[in-house]
Formats: C-alpha cells, sequence, structure tokens
C-alpha cells in the first residue's frame, strides 16, 4: 500500500495542508460509525482528532445516523461545544420518552433533535456545512429501493437538515420515514452496516474507521427485537425487513475488515486502514443509554482511544466548564481556558 494513514496525516499537519489545497495525492476519509447514544463515543474521537490538530488534513467524512450528526458540527470546526449535545440534551424526556408511545406519538423526538437542539440550543451551521472544503457525505437508507444511498454536496441547508433527520430516523421509535424527493428514508444503518463500506467503494487511499461498541462487543445474530423491527419494515416495503436482517449479520464482515487491518493482514489492498475502537470494558454506553455517568464513561473511552491509535499515548478526561460567552472570562483560570473536557496529557 504505501505510506501509512498516521504517516500521511502527520505530514499534512506540518505542512498546513487543508482541503482543496493538498500537495500529495492522497484521498484521507474519515468512516464514522452512530448507534444512537454511542454516538457520544464517536464524538468523542471527533474532538480528539481536533485537539490534535488534524481535522484539517481529512478530505472526506462518511457518515450515518448520530455519526452524521457528530460529523456535521465536525466539518464546521466545532469541538467539545458539539460533544455537549449528549449530556446537556439528549438526556431530557423531551428527545425520548415512552410516555409518547402511549398518546400515539413516535418515543424519540425527531423534532427536538433537528430543530431545537441543532437549531437553538446548541447551533449547528448549516450554511458553513454546505461551504466546508471537508466533504461530508451522509448515508440513508432507502425503503422504496431498499439500498442504502449516500448524498453530499447537499443543495441548500433544508435539504442537509432533511437529510440528517432522515439519517436519525430509527425504525419505530422514531415515527415513519423522512420524505424526500419522491422516497422515503429512514437511518442510513438500518440497510449499511458501516461507512468504512462506502469509504473503500468511493477510492479513498487511506480511511480512519470510527467505532462505537468496545473491541469485546461481538456481532450476534439478530435477535427477537431485530425480529420484530424487520416485520414492521416489511410492512413499508416487502423485503425491506430481509435486508435489514441481512445488514445485521454484515457487521461480522466489519469487525473481520477492521481487525484484519489492525493485524496488519491484507497487506495487497488499495488502501490503509486505521481501526479506531475502544478498549475491551471501556464503557457500557448503548442505544438509548441517557445515564450521564454511563455517557461521561463513553467520552473518556472514546477520546483516549483515538490518542492512543493515533500518538500512543493515554489522555485522561476530566468535565470542567464551558465558556459559550466568550465576553466573561473569570479572573487567573486554573489549568488555562475552561472547556467542556479537559484533557491531562
Amino acid at each position: 500500500m504505501g505510506r501509512s494513514v498516521i504517516d500521511v496525516l502527520a505530514e499534512r499537519r506540518r505542512a498546513g495542508s487543508v482541503p482543496g489545497h493538498r500537495t500529495d495525492q492522497h484521498r484521507v476519509a474519515l468512516a464514522v460509525e452512530g448507534g444512537g447514544m454511542r454516538g457520544v463515543v464517536s464524538g468523542a474521537m471527533l474532538v480528539a482528532l481536533n485537539d490534535l490538530g488534524l481535522a484539517a488534513c481529512f478530505d472526506d467524512v462518511y457518515a450515518f445516523s448520530a455519526g452524521a450528526l457528530n460529523s456535521a458540527y465536525f466539518v464546521t470546526g466545532a469541538s467539545w461545544e458539539a460533544l455537549a449535545c449528549y449530556y446537556d440534551y439528549l438526556v431530557e424526556p423531551e428527545f425520548l420518552s415512552l410516555k409518547r408511545v402511549l398518546r400515539g406519538r413516535p418515543a424519540l423526538s425527531l423534532d427536538f433533535v433537528i430543530e431545537e437542539i441543532m437549531g437553538r440550543r446548541n447551533p449547528l451551521d448549516f450554511q458553513a456545512v454546505l461551504e466546508a472544503g471537508l466533504r461530508l457525505h451522509i448515508t440513508v437508507s432507502s425503503v422504496d429501493d431498499i439500498r442504502p444511498n449516500t448524498i453530499s454536496g447537499f443543495a441548500s441547508r433544508e435539504d442537509l437538515r432533511t437529510i440528517l433527520r432522515a439519517t436519525s430516523c430509527l425504525p419505530i421509535v422514531a415515527g415513519p420515514p423522512v420524505p424526500f424527493h419522491g422516497d422515503r428514508l429512514l437511518d442510513g444503518g438500518v440497510l449499511l452496516a458501516h461507512p468504512v463500506f462506502t469509504a473503500i467503494e468511493d477510492g479513498c487511499t487511506h480511511i480512519v474507521a470510527l467505532r462505537t461498541k468496545p473491541a469485546d462487543a461481538r456481532a450476534q445474530a439478530p435477535g427477537l427485537l431485530e425480529c420484530l423491527v424487520a416485520r414492521r419494515l416489511d410492512r413499508l416495503r416487502k423485503g425491506l425487513g430481509g435486508a435489514f436482517l441481512d445488514t445485521q449479520r454484515n457487521y461480522v464482515r466489519v469487525q473481520a475488515l477492521l481487525e484484519d487491518a489492525t493485524a496488519g493482514s491484507g497487506l495487497d489492498r488499495p488502501y490503509d486502514l486505521l481501526d479506531v475502537v475502544c478498549l475491551p470494558g471501556s464503557h457500557r454506553v448503548g442505544r438509548f443509554t441517557r445515564d450521564t455517568g454511563l455517557l461521561f464513561e463513553g467520552i473518556r473511552a472514546g477520546y483516549g482511544a483515538m490518542m492512543q491509535r493515533i500518538e500512543g499515548r493515554s489522555a485522561p478526561t476530566y468535565l470542567r466548564p464551558t465558556l459559550r460567552d466568550p465576553a466573561w472570562v473569570p479572573a487567573q483560570p486554573r489549568g488555562g481556558e475552561p472547556r467542556g473536557f479537559d484533557t491531562q496529557h
């Protein structure tokens, strides 16, 4: 293959290289996994890349579900303040509440995520995403075509907002599919096991793949819940449920691909792949976790995993205040300017 991902990133950082003005022929991508609230883990990994000064060293970001929400903030240069969405707002019942189901409404509110959090409380600069040199590719699942569809080069802020809503639309819990240009769309993870496959198909030469489950979380055969989801999906479109179950089984391929890359096998492949995964037992964050202690555990695990893979060192994280108003600065701040989490190197 030639030069490793880490070598290419380090050289680009030294050269001050930015998207659109490269001096090399490489195409370096991030492939960001979602997983509902486990997105706090991949979000922390992206923050670590930002803190290491590597954000501008990538050309493309491939993502779906919570990974796409994280990546949208990432391409605008947002960092710790974006990660605060998880432990400040997504723990609220306005986001997820089983009581709404009793009233015939979805348990998960996409309006709260897209309009309230990303629109008002922790605003995403949608225009900055459209204009970013770092290209964002978001995968959604087409109900009518029964295939994953990766969208980039968004025509407008409204299109981007709709695709972010669609890629977060988990079957059953988030309501009906999101309509878009004559199609019906669901979470990208319904029909794609990991965005690393899309990055490979697009011809990226170097890929950093982010996983949100710990390394000891093995892929399992679809269980009762997945079978129930598949039944509901088949009501939307015959065959969609079976395709969903195939995607769940396909996660074994993801693990094999990434673990082989870490072990150094498959060296004749036309790309170099770096797997970033948390240590076994390092966190217990699940798809619907709202316990802030567990979320902080996921942040520490994700941030530490990225630091270890890129620089070979640990970086413990500690919760500290975030100054949202730059006009207010405390006298003699301890340890420098406060932020959401600080790192002890």
